[in-house]
């Protein structure tokens, strides 16, 4: 089958076109340890092309919303359940534009 850029990837599922995979860049990595908050990103993200994650550094559960809008990105716990203590107060916060 032929691609429109008229390059095929090998995949464990045989020829893919290049056109059917997507990159993604960092563009944002930040330690943090408040369990709230907000900064800038650069890298013209919007919600409609990046993605954010909180990646504990402590062992403990992973802050629930990391949300962007244009330039920024924002992180909060989203429950009151468990409590405060059992989520992460030092993490990253990683924020990928994709492409």
């Amino acid at each position: 089958m032929a691609s429109t850029h008229g390059i095929q990837i090998r995949t464990t599922n045989g020829l893919e076109p290049v056109e059917n995979f997507f990159s993604a860049q960092v563009v944002y990595q930040e330690v943090k340890t408040s369990q709230s908050g907000s900064d800038f990103c650069p890298g013209g993200v919007t919600i409609n092309n990046a993605v954010g994650i909180c990646l504990p550094l402590d062992n403990k559960i992973p802050l629930g919303s990391v949300s962007i809008s244009n330039n920024s990105v924002s992180w909060a716990r989203d429950s009151t359940f468990p409590a405060t203590h059992l989520f992460t107060s030092n993490f990253i916060i990683r924020v990928y534009r994709v492409y």
